[in-house]
C-alpha cells in the first residue's frame, strides 16, 4: 500500500506540472473527525464502530478531461481496524469539473485487501460539489458492490487556498454472502487550488 501512496503522491504533482495552465483544479489535505462504520451480517446481526483519519486528495483538470487521485486511511476505535483506501480515476469533464469519472480502487479493511473499479457522476459549481455512483469491489472470496454518494462544500479563501467539508457514504453488499457494509466519512481540510 505504501508504494501505491508514494505513485499517487508522484501522479498529482506531475499533472500538476504538465497542467499548470488550466484552472479549476486542486489537492486537498484532510483529516477525517468522523468516520462511521457499519456491518449487518444475515444470521449473525449487526455491529458498528467509529474512528477518525486522514488523506489527501486531488482534482487536475486538462481541457476536457481530468485525473483525481487520492488516498485516506481511517482507524476505527473500538475494533482496532484500519480501513485504507487508494483511488486513481479519469473523467470526461466541462468547464465547472462536472462530468463522469472512472476510478480504480484499491482497498484494505483489517489486512484484507481488495480492489475494484467506481463510476462516478460529479456536479460541482463555484462553492459545492455532489458525486453519485457505483462501486465494485473483489477481495478473492466475493464481489462486494454498492452506491456511493459525496456531498461537499467548498469554504472561502482566496484563488489560491481555501478549505472544505464533504461527507462520503459508501454502502456495499456482498454478492454470495449478502453481509452489508457502511462506512460514512465526514472530511474537512486545506484546498490549495491551482
Amino acid at each position: 500500500m505504501r508504494n501505491r501512496v508514494i505513485a499517487a503522491t508522484a501522479l498529482l504533482l506531475a499533472s500538476q506540472t504538465a497542467f499548470a495552465e488550466s484552472r479549476g483544479g486542486h489537492v486537498d489535505i484532510y483529516y477525517v473527525p468522523s468516520a462511521d462504520f457499519e456491518i449487518d451480517i444475515p444470521g449473525f446481526g449487526s455491529g458498528s464502530d467509529d474512528g477518525d483519519g486522514f488523506g489527501f486528495k486531488g482534482l487536475i483538470p486538462a481541457d476536457n478531461l481530468a485525473i483525481t487521485a487520492g488516498y485516506q486511511s481511517v482507524g476505527y476505535d473500538e475494533s482496532g481496524i484500519d480501513f485504507d483506501q487508494l483511488r486513481i480515476g479519469v473523467g470526461m469533464v466541462g468547464p465547472t469539473t462536472s462530468g463522469v469519472f472512472v476510478e480504480y480502487i484499491d482497498a484494505d479493511l483489517a489486512d484484507a485487501p481488495a480492489d475494484g473499479f467506481g463510476i462516478q457522476g460529479r456536479l460541482a459549481g463555484e462553492q459545492f460539489y455532489a458525486q453519485v455512483g457505483y462501486v465494485t469491489l473483489d477481495d478473492d472470496s466475493e464481489k462486494i458492490a454498492g452506491p456511493e454518494f459525496l456531498f461537499g462544500i467548498a469554504i472561502g479563501g482566496d484563488e489560491s487556498v481555501g478549505g472544505f467539508i464533504d461527507l462520503r457514504k459508501t454502502m456495499l453488499e456482498g454478492d454470495e454472502s449478502n453481509v452489508e457494509y457502511e462506512f460514512t466519512d465526514v472530511r474537512i481540510g486545506l484546498r490549495i487550488k491551482f
